[in-house]
């Protein structure tokens, strides 16, 4: 039986970003649904599966595949931290865009993409809600642009906190530098 959870599309020579996204969206619709999407590398979009969430840069291997005029104007005018998702027209088919003008971009489109699934961020980490969304009913009607707020950004270096940085270890480190991307 073919799930009802969209697969997740990339260039087949995606660079870095493009693949840590694709994995980070993967990972939060399998915490969402309990169904893992397959993962495909195409080498032009008209390859990419009728149910399908595609993530690409502004400059990277599909944009130029982009059918729809106005989708590919609009990517093409993304700034190094814009994302866009996009929820693409197309009949039968059912494309919901990830893109993002740099690398970075894209990932953060893809943890907004999370939180549209009902993920919740923190420094101490993920809140995924307990209740399970049906793969059938997830319906992605989407046409949101964003940026991050500050254009330089971070954590307070001030230890006014119990346990600051000079006691945390490799790990604590990590695990916060891990979330910094998601917020």
């Amino acid at each position: 039986r073919r799930s009802a959870v969209p697969d997740v599309v990339l260039a087949a020579d995606a660079t870095w970003h493009e693949r840590a996204a694709a994995a980070e969206v993967r990972r939060y619709l399998y915490l969402r649904t309990g169904e893992l999407p397959a993962l495909r590398e195409v080498r032009s979009l008209s390859r990419a599966p009728k149910r399908s969430i595609v993530l690409l840069e502004k400059d990277g291997a599909l944009a130029p595949g982009l059918a729809d005029a106005g989708a590919k104007a609009k990517v093409a005018t993304l700034g190094a931290e814009d994302y866009w998702l996009k929820t693409l027209p197309g009949g039968d088919r059912r494309t919901v865009l990830v893109a993002g003008g740099s690398g970075p971009a894209v990932l953060y489109g893809a943890y907004q993409l999370a939180e549209k699934l009902g993920v919740r961020f923190g420094l101490e980490g993920d809140v995924v809600p307990d209740a399970p969304l049906d793969p059938a009913s997830l319906a992605l009607d989407l046409d949101e642009t964003g940026r991050p707020l500050f254009a330089v950004r971070g954590i307070q270096p001030f230890h006014d906190f119990p346990e600051g940085p000079d006691w945390w270890t490799r790990e604590n480190y990590k695990a916060i530098l891990g979330q910094l991307p998601k917020l």
